[in-house]
């Protein structure tokens, strides 16, 4: 189950691009499904089974993260878009 939190201001500013329009982040926790260095971004498959949170190279940068492979497990803050795609807006862990 997805825990869910209102982004406060502080959450904002840290995970940057938050959209002032979302309402409600995630933390999610799931497999690499796959990742491709050279287009920079990929998916996780979260363990919920709910759809693919798209994960893109800077997130994991910015969390002081390297490259990850499929199959790697990840923990992440991630919201809705407005057409429903879960995004990553933040990467909290990487194979642990």
């Amino acid at each position: 189950m997805a825990e869910a939190h209102s982004p406060s201001d502080i959450t904002r500013r840290a995970m940057g691009d938050i959209p002032d329009t979302v309402s409600e982040v995630l933390v999610l926790s799931g497999a690499v499904k796959w990742f491709d260095v050279a287009k920079g971004y990929g998916f996780l498959v979260p363990d919920n089974g709910m759809g693919d949170v798209f994960v893109h190279a800077s997130h994991l940068r910015h969390s002081g993260f390297g490259i990850v492979g499929e199959g790697d497990r990840m923990k992440v803050r991630a919201f809705a878009k407005q057409n429903g795609k879960l995004v990553c807006a933040q990467v909290l862990s990487v194979n642990q």
